[in-house]
């Protein structure tokens, strides 16, 4: 499942990410992106939290799998 918002706020991403980590059981997928999209850092390894400017909006993105489920590669 991808998990994002249009937010830069901790509270409505990597909180929200943990909160449903601990209840339902879910891991997070690491995700990578290119070296020149502005990033800002956060608390859950593997998520993405791109930087207001001039080019982007800032955004919140995570990739969540289900404990015990197989990927769809």
């Amino acid at each position: 499942m991808i998990y994002s918002t249009c937010s830069i706020l901790k509270e409505e991403n990597e909180e929200i990410i943990q909160s449903v980590m601990k209840e339902k059981k879910v891991h997070v997928i690491p995700l990578s992106i290119g070296q020149d999209i502005p990033t800002l850092p956060n608390e859950l390894p593997g998520t993405i939290t791109i930087c207001p400017n001039e080019y982007f909006e800032g955004f919140f993105i995570a990739c969540l799998k289900k404990e015990g489920q197989k990927a769809n590669h």
